[in-house]
């Protein structure tokens, strides 16, 4: 048992984690402090999801009796509806207030997550490109035209925001990849635990790059990423 198979099983059903997966997250400080922050996500999912019906609502309906097509929708519905749906999107990819954190924190939880979340040492996937594209359009995002190179990507939960991990090659080297939506923060350039790279804001979002070793890549492709992702 590892982080990694950790990990999966939080991100697919984290109220119910096999025996082995359980134990795992109870004995590993990194794993638990995730755990909290995907089920606290999940709470707050389901209570946006729950929208009061207002007192004598179904008794003012019967009243009114049936209405005209163009009318199907009460104001109150069709405002609480759509309130909910934004607010539910909001929950889900994590937005929530992130001037608290700092970009060396930010920089800190993206190194600290690839040690233990080790998908640049996995064996390619040849689903990774779809995965890519999947995981930012749950986050909202899109991309005209899928990097080259892509072996690894999955969604994931850094500072108690949604995140895009991916893994792209480029020259030999494989690069680890984060796009956090809706994050602003200082750009700044990394050199941490053995790790190098770039964090850059740009666009509604905030991209970082990693390799194990100085490379040009690095800077061309956080910059490629930051200004070919468009937001919704």
């Amino acid at each position: 048992m590892n982080c990694f198979d950790a990990r999966r099983a939080l991100l697919t059903d984290p109220a119910r984690l096999p025996e082995p997966i359980a134990d795992h997250v109870s004995q590993c400080r990194r794993c638990a402090r995730e755990a909290a922050q995907i089920r606290r996500l999940d709470r707050r999912v389901a209570e946006v999801a729950r929208v009061p019906v207002p007192e004598g609502l179904n008794d003012r309906l019967k009243m009114a009796g049936p209405q005209p097509m163009r009318r199907r929708l009460l104001p109150w519905g069709g405002g609480a509806a759509l309130a909910a749906s934004l607010l539910l999107a909001w929950v889900v990819v994590g937005w929530s207030p992130s001037s608290t954190v700092s970009a060396s924190e930010w920089m800190n939880s993206m190194v600290a997550h690839t040690v233990y979340d080790a998908a640049h040492e996995l064996t390619p996937d040849p689903a990774a490109a779809q995965d890519f594209e999947r995981v930012l359009r749950r986050l909202g995002g899109q991309i005209a035209a899928v990097p080259d190179g892509i072996t690894r990507a999955g969604y994931c939960v850094l500072e108690g925001r949604g995140a895009l991990h991916a893994v792209i090659e480029r020259a030999g080297q494989r690069l680890v990849v984060y796009v956090i939506p809706g994050v602003a923060t200082q750009s700044m350039l990394v050199r941490m635990q053995g790790w190098e790279g770039e964090l850059l804001s740009a666009q509604g979002a905030t991209v970082a790059v990693l390799g194990q070793q100085s490379d040009p890549a690095i800077e061309a492709l956080v910059q490629s990423l930051a200004a070919a992702v468009q937001w919704s």
